[in-house]
């Protein structure tokens, strides 16, 4: 099935996309690609290379391992033991062997020479032992990922590996470091998003079950909405199809949009924004509306002209400072929850900052600290401008200044975060018109 997918793919690309594709992302499995060289959709003039997954070249390592382990067991080496036991070939460190080959790899995609080094040092970094250190082929200077090399003096050996068992091995990582293979992975992807779209379908639609088209189309196109932007794509969908979706669908929504993904392909505006995104959307929507029912009070709960450390380099970025009291003013966010979130060197932390003292201070006196008893301290935690909607922003502004227009109502919903062009490619399926034909029309045929 996978080798007729990919031929198709291929063969229509230049019909539909109007490109050719010269490289193909694989796994170990050559069916696919001898069926493409056989086939050559492009023509003579573009034979597709292989290039391979690093996520699947890595665990050669461990199968390899596993399998050597498996073929000498009973046996005794040089010295007399076995291959498995304590201190012996574990599977701990075959595990750590396996790791450290991937590191190898990732660290040194623009060499291949380094790359090919890197794999053997790794093994016999591992190997080393206080009586025997065998660090020769590690990168050497005070930058090195070995510890030996940077102070060889203070240097402490961990359990590692008997020569009899190096003897064994080291077969196995002289020939995953071909430079031949290698080349194949310097380009430093993995066939991970694939596998997380192909398991996100399978999820709705079971392989197990027989269904028709229109059911495995339906499942992708929802999976492509969940791939892309998590729960709350499916909220728009209903909008478009004029449903108003329940206040726990809405509820559930944010908090599954909470979906951090990287690789190659999906693009992510700003980690943090997603990493803390159900808290922060539920603590915008909550101070949204205490400054839409408090409008002159704003200063006396929220300074919006503080600033956060980044302590590893000392960089001073905006934030606002939220009074600790008024979080348990608003439903559905706990203080623990802030608290945890903005005790991240890189975040924020909580700290006394200045407050106005009534609601006749203006956002002038505020930052002239002009007058008696204009201001107050008060704990505050602080959060980064950057990790905030604009749409809440355009509020808080609006609310301080008290100048210029009224800005659209804040939905955290249909806020936008990410434009179309920063989105995954897999947006470019037309997956609402679909959506909508599907809801619409029954079972005419859909666009694929």
């Amino acid at each position: 099935m996978e080798t007729a997918g990919a031929l198709t793919i291929f063969e229509r690309s230049c019909a539909t996309k109007g490109l050719k594709y010269k490289d193909m992302l694989g796994d170990g499995d050559s069916s696919t690609y001898s069926a493409i060289l056989e086939s050559k959709p492009h023509g003579e003039d573009c034979i597709p290379s292989k290039l391979e997954c690093i996520g699947h070249v890595q665990k050669r390592v461990g199968s390899r391992l596993r399998r050597l382990k498996s073929s000498n067991k009973g046996r005794k080496l040089s010295d007399g033991k076995g291959i498995s036991g304590k201190g012996r070939l574990t599977t701990g460190k075959m595990d750590v062997l396996q790791n450290y080959y991937g590191l190898a790899i990732r660290e040194n995609l623009d060499n291949v020479e380094e790359m090919a080094k890197a794999v053997k040092a790794s093994l016999f970094h591992v190997a080393s032992t206080e009586e025997y250190p065998q660090h020769h082929l590690c990168l050497k200077g005070e930058d090195s990922w070995c510890g030996y090399q940077r102070d060889s003096k203070t240097y402490k050996h961990k359990n590692g590996i008997p020569k009899p068992i190096v003897e064994l091995v080291e077969p196995i990582f002289d020939d995953l470091a071909d430079p031949a293979l290698l080349k194949k992975c310097t380009h430093g992807l993995t066939q991970n998003p694939n596998e997380c779209l192909n398991g996100i379908i399978w999820d709705r639609c079971p392989k197990t079950t027989y269904v028709e088209q229109e059911t495995v189309a339906l499942a992708t196109y929802l999976a492509v909405l969940k791939f892309n932007d998590g729960d709350i794509s499916y909220l728009k969908i209903l909008e478009d199809l004029d449903i108003t979706p329940g206040f726990f669908t809405c509820k559930d929504s944010l908090f599954c949009w909470n979906t951090t993904r990287f690789g190659n392909g999906v693009q992510v505006l700003e980690a943090d924004k997603f990493t803390q995104a159900p808290l922060l959307k539920r603590l915008q929507i909550g101070l949204y509306r205490l400054i839409r029912n408090n409008m002159t009070k704003v200063l006396t709960f929220i300074n919006p002209n503080t600033s956060v450390r980044i302590k590893k380099d000392g960089k001073l970025l905006p934030a606002i400072g939220v009074k600790i009291t008024i979080i348990d003013e608003i439903e559905d966010v706990e203080r623990y929850e802030v608290r945890d979130y903005v005790g991240g060197d890189e975040l924020g932390y909580k700290q006394v900052a200045l407050l106005a003292a009534s609601e006749d201070v203006t956002l002038s006196d505020f930052k002239k600290k002009t007058g008696e008893n204009q201001t107050t301290s008060a704990k505050v935690f602080k959060i980064r401008k950057s990790v905030l909607d604009e749409g809440f922003l355009d509020w808080l502004n609006y609310a301080t200044a008290k100048t210029g227009e009224k800005p659209n109502e804040y939905n955290p919903i249909t806020d936008e975060i990410r434009s179309a062009e920063e989105q995954n490619p897999l947006s470019s399926v037309d997956v609402s018109e679909n959506m909508l034909h599907l809801a619409g029309q029954g079972k005419n045929t859909l666009k694929v």
